[in-house]
């Protein structure tokens, strides 16, 4: 028996010669069990599905060179196995088939198929920026939320680009340096931030471990397998936080200064005011007790910023116009701005409404605009823009605010822009970058403070040929304004009136205040006090009472007064405290900010004597 037969008939691979049809020549028990042949030979192509029969015929018409090789796998139907072929091409168009089973071969590869999809599913599901990165930075791999992180729609957008071109200038060589460390087998974490393909700023937290490559010899690199973190709205309401306490804390200082400040005025201006009237217009004091007043109305205008920075002014929401509110101050701001500063303004129709303080949203403007003119040379331009927005998810996590619609006023100069070392500082109380003397540092801070009030943000793009300042505010719609039909009646008869005020010299200058003007006036240092005057003072129409006082508040005393003496109407006077919007309705009571004129003290005693105003909560 020759070589070849004895290897044909003893092997343990499954052998058989077929014709070029396929047809089986002779066969070994090994290949009648891999084909499952009991009996009858069948061609070769029968033990095999459509497919694999379709193949196997077109490979064995075209063996016809002695000795030519080709490989042929396929699925065998009725053993419910794969199984693995390798034809020969003999003499006298004979070709030998050489197989073997591979059905565990192909349900091991399955198996991993079927789990590489669902890893990859996985993968594409998480919501962080999954990726790999070679040694040098190429970007081998990232998943859909990457893509989305970074500003890719399509992954040829970065795929095979390197990772180093959208880090931020600042941080490309502490990433470089960091992929480096991970890349010899060291795993770590790093913050950084990106420029995305639409010129976005992002700030990232990383953590990242190494990865070997498949095949990867000994010499060859590791890879650097990521989880990527986009905290760049977490960075935004941390800065805020921030920037809130850092004003909270001066800001109850600045309350507390503003408010012993106004007691102090308050009991300027009614001395000097009193002593005006009484030496009269031709006395030769006359002159130094009007500056008194006019430098202590400066000084009250002052505390009045302070107030705001400390958001601790009285405040009257009412539905605003924006582009009403800025042509009606058109004429100021072209004498603010004198003749060689451009102004235009922009309102775009139909405008939408804000919810504002009309006087706090023109301070807010007067302050921008001046911020402006300051930033510019010796001329220039400045515009002023009304729009409405409808502000994005990803917009408004970068301005910090809630989306939907807005409408933004926009202060824009041509001037040289902000420094990039001063920006993150001007909305710091105090903070300026004028000369000694020239500026308080309030003006940025003090809008800042009012807008944040009122539920906006507002938000600063500088540079080198200008700045935009813009301030959103939730819009809402136009307010149908009721109009006032009641009569505005002065009180000519005089009233009996109870002032309580801790401070003594700011209630005895009310006390002579009310007593010019023909009112019978009694005093209390506190509320408890007060409550034990009038128990004995039946024919008090009138409490004028301070709203910050030790023992006993003044809306603590007004709702005393509400239940013990209904009949009685509440004037508040306060140096600081801000009034909620459902305060400043007309049942309830007047608050008269402190300093005031007699003027303004006579009108709001009048105002509640006719409205006949008592606190209700």
């Amino acid at each position: 028996m020759g070589d070849y037969e004895y290897l044909f008939s003893q092997t343990a691979d499954a052998m058989c010669e077929v014709n070029t049809t396929g047809g089986i020549i002779r066969i070994n028990d090994s290949c009648r069990r891999l084909l499952g042949v009991t009996a009858d030979l069948h061609p070769l192509t029968c033990f095999f599905d459509d497919d694999g029969a379709g193949r196997l015929t077109d490979l064995l018409e075209k063996l016809v060179t002695a000795g030519e090789t080709v490989q042929f796998e396929g699925f065998q139907p009725d053993q419910h196995r794969w199984s693995s072929w390798q034809l020969t091409c003999l003499a006298d168009n004979r070709t030998v088939a050489v197989g073997r089973d591979v059905t565990e071969h192909h349900r091991t590869a399955r198996d991993l198929e079927e789990k590489s999809v669902y890893l990859h599913s996985i993968i594409e599901a998480e919501p962080e920026c999954v990726k790999i990165v070679a040694a040098d930075g190429e970007l081998l791999d990232m998943n859909r939320a990457g893509l989305t992180m970074v500003g890719a729609t399509e992954r040829d957008d970065v795929i095979g680009q390197s990772v180093y071109d959208l880090m931020a200038p600042e941080d490309r060589d502490r990433f470089i340096e960091f992929n480096s460390r991970v890349c010899h087998g060291e795993a770590g974490e790093l913050s950084f931030e990106i420029i995305a393909l639409d010129g976005t700023r992002r700030s990232m937290e990383t953590i990242a471990v190494p990865l070997a490559r498949p095949g990867r010899g000994h010499d060859e690199p590791l890879m650097h397998l990521a989880i990527t973190r986009d905290v760049t709205q977490r960075h935004v309401l941390e800065n805020q936080l921030r920037q809130s306490q850092k004003i909270e804390a001066i800001g109850h200082l600045a309350g507390g200064v503003a408010h012993d400040f106004n007691n102090l005025l308050t009991a300027i201006i009614g001395p000097a005011e009193l002593a005006l009237m009484q030496v009269g217009e031709h006395s030769p004091v006359s002159p130094a007790l009007r500056e008194i007043v006019a430098t202590s109305e400066r000084a009250a205008r002052l505390t009045q910023k302070l107030l705001a920075f400390a958001r601790q002014q009285v405040v009257k929401l009412e539905t605003v116009s924006l582009a009403d509110l800025v042509r009606n101050l058109r004429e100021m701001l072209d004498r603010l701005l004198g003749e060689t500063v451009r102004l235009s303004i922009n309102t775009e129709p139909p405008e939408k409404f804000v919810r504002a303080d009309r006087g706090h949203m023109e301070q807010v403007l007067l302050n921008l605009v001046v911020n402006a003119r300051d930033a510019l040379d010796s001329d220039g331009a400045i515009a002023v823009v009304i729009r409405n927005q409808q502000v994005s998810q990803m917009q408004s996590e970068h301005l910090g605010c809630e989306p939907g619609e807005y409408v933004v006023l926009d202060v824009i100069d041509n001037g040289g822009g902000i420094p990039d070392e001063v920006q993150p500082h001007i909305f710091d109380p105090f903070f300026t970058t004028k000369a000694p003397g020239q500026g308080t540092g309030l003006g940025l801070s003090t809008c800042y403070g009012i807008v944040r009030q009122l539920g906006g943000v507002i938000a600063a793009e500088s540079a080198a040929d200008g700045t935009q300042m813009s301030v959103f505010l939730p819009a809402v719609e136009a307010a149908e304004e009721v109009p006032q039909t009641s009569e505005s009646v002065s009180t000519a008869e005089s009233a009996e009136i109870l002032v309580v005020e801790d401070q003594p010299q700011v209630r005895s200058t009310i006390a002579r205040m009310l007593e010019l003007d023909g009112h019978t006036v009694h005093e209390a240092e506190n509320g408890v006090e007060a409550l034990f005057r009038l128990a004995n003072l039946p024919d008090v129409d009138l409490v004028i009472s301070d709203m910050a006082m030790p023992e006993m508040s003044g809306r603590e005393l007004a709702s005393r007064l509400q239940t013990e003496f209904p009949e009685i109407g509440v004037l508040f006077v306060t140096g600081n405290l801000g009034v909620p919007e459902e305060q400043t309705e007309d049942n309830q009571p007047l608050v008269l900010q402190k300093p005031f004129t007699i003027d303004q003290l006579t009108r709001a005693v009048d105002e509640t004597m006719r409205r006949g105003v008592t606190q209700t909560g």
